[in-house]
């Protein structure tokens, strides 16, 4: 939860708290908590609008948490707190979070530079979107709406199909479809489920030892074994490969998208995976080399002008939850 100002167009965190959502109930208490605490640092602290970003569907106002036990009611918030209260997708308050970053920021995003000293810069007023591979894999887009205000667009692209572009991708598709019984769609790829995807493919196909390193990523949960295999990607030569594998996959991913949508206000990669690995995205054009790579030289010249960040700042769903309160609720 922030408390967010915003001055000369500019949003600023001006109070943060955390809490551990499988450790509540419900926001009503934590959310009472926060504004007391925001009020007793200061009173004229009262925020005038709120927007809660939920990871799962959104219907009447209301959101059904997939992973957790208890419900957001937007409705039942502004009843109770006397303040406009909308609730929105998680991946949209990323993708409302996009057009607050300062892109010359390090701090906040680092660009991809692309091949051959391209070096595209963003189109104001321009479709932009956003990819973000992580626990699942979500992507939104934002459609300009004039004078640099956006509307931010939900997607299921992560649930497409997907498709292999090169004989090792096809034997890790292949495999995942036998172990399924089903054709794999591109979050079984491209997220933190993928890397453990293409670690077990390595594991049957590649005939390495499980022992060292191995032994711990076996023995773990598997939701704790993508960021083990990332860790270790700098010192073991298999797990290396597999986030090799990964980046490459994410880069062709994000070409196909980018040729969907030519986001030429930038195509933004979110979620964890890609900032832990920016090293490893950059080294040797790893990402962007996929990125371009296209059977037609003119549509590789057209993939050479979107603009490709990482994003680096966590804060951006509140950012984003901000900018979809001001967005949607103004005219309120």
């Amino acid at each position: 939860m922030a408390l967010i100002g915003q001055k000369n167009n500019r949003f600023h965190l001006i109070v943060e708290f955390i809490y551990e959502s499988k450790e509540i109930s419900g926001l009503t208490g934590p959310l009472r908590e926060f504004l007391q605490a925001a009020k007793a640092k200061d009173a004229k602290l009262q925020p005038g609008l709120c927007c809660i970003s939920g990871a799962g569907p959104i219907a009447e106002n209301r959101c059904d948490l997939t992973n957790v036990a208890w419900k957001i009611d937007g409705n039942e918030i502004k009843r109770e707190f006397q303040i406009e209260t909308i609730v929105i997708n998680d991946f949209s308050a990323i993708a409302y979070g996009i057009p607050t970053l300062d892109l010359n920021n390090s701090a906040q995003v680092c660009k991809i530079p692309h091949l051959h000293k391209a070096d595209p810069k963003p189109e104001i007023d321009a479709v932009k979107v956003v990819i973000g591979a992580g626990t699942g894999l979500g992507v939104g887009y934002l459609v300009p709406r004039g004078n640099h205000n956006y509307i931010a667009y939900p997607s299921e692209g992560g649930h497409a199909g997907f498709a292999d572009f090169d004989p090792q991708s096809k034997a890790i598709k292949s495999h995942i479809r036998k172990a399924i019984a089903k054709n794999p769609d591109t979050e079984m790829f491209l997220s933190g489920q993928g890397i453990n995807n293409i670690y077990q493919y390595f594991k049957a196909k590649q005939g390495f030892t499980v022992e060292g390193i191995f032994t711990a990523i076996d023995a773990a949960d598997e939701k704790e074994r993508p960021a083990l295999i990332s860790k270790n990607a700098a010192f073991n030569p298999v797990c290396k490969k597999i986030m090799q594998n990964f980046a490459r996959i994410y880069a062709n991913y994000a070409s196909n998208i980018a040729l969907t949508f030519l986001p030429l206000g930038g195509l933004f990669l979110g979620g964890g995976i890609a900032v832990k690995n920016q090293e490893l995205f950059l080294a040797g054009n790893l990402f962007m080399k996929s990125f371009e790579e296209n059977c037609r030289e003119n549509i590789k010249v057209l993939l050479s002008k979107i603009p490709v960040y990482i994003i680096k700042d966590y804060s951006i769903s509140l950012y984003g939850a901000a900018n979809a309160a001001v967005n949607l609720l103004k005219k309120v």
